[in-house]
C-alpha cells in the first residue's frame, strides 16, 4: 500500500470515529424528594412544596451530543475531574434570572447553578488578592449584583452576576459579619455583626449610616 493510500485510509477511519463519537452535554435538573414534602403539614392548607434538592454539578444531567475524534482523544488523556459539590451549605438567594447562589463555608466559596445556561460556577474570591475563607450569606445588591458576607474576613464583598469582584463594605468597621439583607427602597444593606451584638446599616456607597441594637437585655437591645 502506497504512503497515499495509508493517508486517505487514516483520515476515513479519523472522519467515522468522529461521526459516531459522543460528547457529554450538562442539562440541569433538580434531585428529586424520596416524599413528598409540604408545609405546613395537613390538615392546615399546604402552601410549600419541596420539589427537589441541590447538591452540585450532579443536578446536571449528562446528555449525549456528537464529538470530534480530537475530543476524544484528549478527554482519554486529562480524564474525569472530581465533581463540585455542596459539603457545608450555609444560605442561598435566586436571582430574577433564576440563577441560584449557595454559600459554602467548607468549600471556602459560593456556588453559582446556572440554570438558564445548564452549568456549575465556583465563585471563591471577594476580591483579586482576597480569597473567600468563611462566606455566611448572600443576597441581591443593586444593579443586579449580590452582596456576599465573610465571617473571617469581616467585611460583605458586592460582585457582579458571574463573581466579577466590585467593591468591599465594612472594613475596619465590621468583626464578624453574618446574616445580610439589602432593602431596595432605602438602597442600605443590613449586616448582622454576631461579634458586635449589632446590626449595621450601610448605604450604597459602603458608609456606615446606622447602628440598632447592642449587648444586653434592655428595649432596643
Amino acid at each position: 500500500m502506497s504512503a497515499l493510500h495509508r493517508t486517505i485510509l487514516v483520515l476515513f477511519s479519523l472522519t467515522m470515529l468522529s461521526g459516531c463519537a459522543q460528547e457529554v452535554v450538562r442539562k440541569f435538573e433538580y434531585h428529586e424528594p424520596m416524599n413528598t414534602v409540604v408545609w405546613p403539614h395537613p390538615p392546615d392548607m399546604p402552601r410549600y412544596r419541596l420539589i427537589g434538592e441541590l447538591y452540585g454539578e450532579s443536578n446536571f444531567k449528562q446528555e449525549e451530543k456528537q464529538r470530534s475524534f480530537l475530543q476524544i482523544i484528549v478527554g482519554l488523556f486529562v480524564g474525569k475531574a472530581r465533581p463540585n459539590l455542596l459539603q457545608r451549605p450555609q444560605s442561598g438567594y435566586t436571582d430574577e434570572l433564576g440563577r441560584v447562589y449557595v454559600t459554602d463555608v467548607s468549600r471556602q466559596a459560593v456556588l453559582l447553578f446556572d440554570i438558564p445556561n445548564n452549568r456549575l460556577q465556583v465563585i471563591g474570591s471577594l476580591r483579586s488578592d482576597l480569597p473567600m475563607l468563611s462566606p455566611i450569606s448572600v443576597t441581591a445588591a443593586p444593579q443586579g449584583d449580590i452582596y456576599v458576607s465573610d465571617s473571617e474576613q469581616a467585611v460583605v464583598a458586592r460582585l457582579r452576576r458571574d463573581g466579577t469582584p466590585v467593591s468591599i463594605i465594612g472594613k475596619n468597621v465590621l468583626n464578624r459579619p453574618t446574616g445580610i439583607a439589602y432593602d431596595t427602597v432605602s438602597k442600605n444593606l443590613f449586616v448582622s455583626d454576631t461579634q458586635d451584638h449589632d446590626i449595621k446599616v450601610f448605604d450604597e456607597s459602603g458608609n456606615l449610616v446606622q447602628l440598632i441594637g447592642s449587648r444586653g437585655e434592655g428595649s432596643g437591645q
